[in-house]
Formats: C-alpha cells, sequence, structure tokens
C-alpha cells in the first residue's frame, strides 16, 4: 500500500473531518465495529479492519472530529512526506520540530503538533517508534 499523508484539519487518507458516519462507511468494504471509547463518551468511535483505523465522531454534528491510526495496520502514513511508523521517534521529532512547536504530554508518550491538531502516540516515553498518530478537527487539542 502506497504511503498515505495526514494534513493537518482536513484528512488522513480518504478519510475527512467533517465526513458523515454513512460516508466514512462508504470507504470501507466491511462495517464498523462502533464502541463507546469511554463510559462518559457521547457519541460511538468506529473501528475498521484490524483495528488499525478509529473514527471518532463529534457528538454534536455526528461528523468526523479526529482520526487515529495505529502501527498494527498494513497502511503507511507520513507527515509533510516523513513516514511516522518507520521514522525513529527521536528523528520524527527532530525533523518536526523544524517546523512546528511540540507539546510533549504525558511524559513523551504524546505530542502534539501545536497548531495542526495533529497527535503522535506511543505506549512508553522510551519506545523507539510511535505507535499511532491521528488528526483532529481545528482546535481538537485547543488548551484553555
Amino acid at each position: 500500500m502506497a504511503t498515505q499523508e495526514l494534513h493537518s484539519h482536513q484528512s488522513a487518507g480518504r478519510i475527512k473531518i467533517g465526513m458523515s458516519r454513512n460516508e466514512v462507511c462508504a470507504l470501507f468494504d466491511e462495517p464498523p465495529h462502533a464502541f463507546m471509547k469511554t463510559p462518559a463518551s457521547q457519541s460511538e468511535t468506529f473501528k475498521f479492519g484490524d483495528g488499525s483505523i478509529f473514527v471518532y465522531f463529534d457528538s454534536d454534528t455526528d461528523t468526523v472530529e479526529f482520526i487515529e491510526l495505529a502501527s498494527s495496520g498494513h497502511g503507511s502514513w507520513s507527515i509533510d512526506g516523513i513516514d511516522v511508523f518507520i521514522t525513529t521517534a527521536d528523528d520524527l521529532l527532530e525533523k518536526l520540530a523544524e517546523k512546528y512547536g511540540l507539546r510533549i504530554e504525558e511524559g513523551g508518550c504524546s505530542v502534539i503538533l501545536e497548531g495542526q491538531d495533529i497527535s503522535l502516540w506511543r505506549s512508553d516515553a522510551e519506545s523507539t517508534y510511535f505507535d499511532a498518530v491521528g488528526v483532529g478537527a481545528p482546535d481538537y487539542f485547543a488548551t484553555d
């Protein structure tokens, strides 16, 4: 599978921020597994395929507000042409820091690209590679 690009505030491959549930489902050959991410969730999350694609919906508009992609999947994902899952975390952060402000959270497990609403996550801050990448709607990661 060709590398697919994440576009800030817009899309991850064919999945676009603002799509309806039906529009998202039409992109896949199989129906999603719908579940509540947490007991406090107000909207179902969709999981597709082998669990490597998660789509979160805004509870008010019922449209896509965040797309999460796991490294366990069969896809290859990039930010600004840099493959997220084959580039070491240190190298990826160094390259991204040249262009974006980075907000490091969870002791280094989570990184937010400031103003881009793109996130990187790894289960352990010492992991060589990131486990997941995501893109959100504008202000998805805004802090008050």
